[in-house]
């Protein structure tokens, strides 16, 4: 009896021993293995995602983090998929155990929709979890003030504040270093400023500033009105 005991359990460390074997083998690849902790490891094909990978918000440059993981850990190797393509392990972006790490998000790189693919390694069958996507906060590093039409003596003077991000910035204007304010004459839209009926006293650079929640920015590139002073007083109103 004592025999048949101390059989069935080297059996069973065996095949503990073995898993553990199997996990170290594919750790080094791509793929990294989920490996049950203690007890013997036994295929559950009916295994699920009991963490599935969410959609987060983050702004470029800081770092992420998607989870994913399973019901059962025998033999399950992970790898992720972004837009049709199998994610590389990089210094940038790689796989810690079953989950995803970007340590510094790119708009460009980091766009689409995450999956978390599962697979049990001796029987192939794969499943894979709900799309992620990063909501990602940007803008522009610098804004330029760029003007719509030719100014002329008692016409409009259009400005577009040229910054663009995510979410949608708002856009404030300045006048020779003074934060305009909505009147009958200045008014505006999203990027866009309007001065109406505009005179030599409003003469000087014209600068705006965007801001999200990435951050702030001022425009680097200004624009200059330098209307000529005609001297002359039609109707009884000078313009100098």
């Amino acid at each position: 009896m004592g025999a048949q005991v101390t059989l069935r359990a080297i059996v069973e460390l065996g095949r503990l021993v073995a898993c553990i074997l199997l996990s170290r083998i594919l750790a080094g690849s791509s793929m990294v293995v989920a490996t049950a902790s203690s007890g013997p490891c036994h295929v559950d094909e009916a295994f699920y995602f009991n963490v599935q990978p969410k959609g987060i918000t983050v702004r470029e440059g800081s770092r992420a983090f998607l989870e994913c993981n399973v019901s059962s850990g025998c033999n399950v190797q992970f790898h992720w998929v972004l837009s049709d393509a199998i994610v590389v392990n990089t210094t940038r972006r790689y796989q810690n155990g079953s989950n995803l790490v970007i340590t510094r998000v790119n708009r460009s790189l980091d766009s689409g929709e995450f999956y978390c693919i599962a697979t049990i390694s001796t029987t192939g069958l794969a499943k894979q979890s709900q799309p992620a996507s990063l909501a990602i906060l940007w803008i522009n590093e610098n804004a330029v003030v760029t003007a719509l039409s030719l100014p002329e003596i008692r016409g409009e003077l259009q400005l577009r504040c040229d910054a663009e991000g995510y979410d949608e910035p708002v856009y404030r204007w300045f006048h020779n270093g003074h934060r305009l304010r909505r009147t009958d004459r200045v008014t505006w839209r999203g990027r866009r400023l309007t001065v109406h009926a505009i005179t030599v006293r409003d003469n000087g650079v014209y600068s705006c500033e965007a801001e999200n929640s990435a951050g702030l920015i001022r425009s680097a590139a200004n624009f200059v009105l330098s209307l000529p002073s005609s001297g002359k007083c039609p109707r009884g109103r000078c313009y100098f």
